[in-house]
């Protein structure tokens, strides 16, 4: 097994624990939607009255929100890049080894990531505390 099926594989259980964690139900449809280039955020949100974990899916002319066991994410040839040298990257493998990387600002032909912290709002139902 190489470096980047075990990234990978932890990268989707990583996903899969955090779904679960916040109540995503099970994956739903029988080919799951691959997306490797616009925006995507990952985020709570009130569905029939219940807190539901969900994907924004922004890549289209409308968005879609999704189960997370319904979405891949795929990172092209664009999301390329080298390790750096540095130490403090040691973590991603071996300096001047390839690796793949989401930017924190948006790339062309890659899939941007985020969070959606936009939908709990009181209108949505959502009350109790917030710390």
């Amino acid at each position: 097994m190489t470096r980047t099926t075990v990234r990978h594989r932890r990268g989707v259980v990583l996903l899969t624990l955090v779904g679960s964690l916040l109540g995503a139900g099970p994956a739903s449809a029988a080919d799951p939607v691959t997306l490797s280039a616009g925006h995507v955020d990952y985020g709570v949100r009130v569905v029939g009255g219940a807190l539901r974990s969900q994907v924004k899916d922004g890549t289209g002319p409308t968005v879609v929100w999704r189960e997370p066991g319904d979405v891949r994410f795929r990172l092209t040839a664009a999301a390329r890049t080298t390790v750096p040298s540095s130490s403090s990257f040691g973590f991603l493998g071996t300096a001047g080894a390839t690796t793949w990387l989401v930017p924190q600002s948006q790339k062309a032909d890659v899939v941007w990531l985020g969070w959606n912290t936009e939908e709990l709002t009181p209108a949505s139902g959502a009350t109790g505390t917030v710390t």
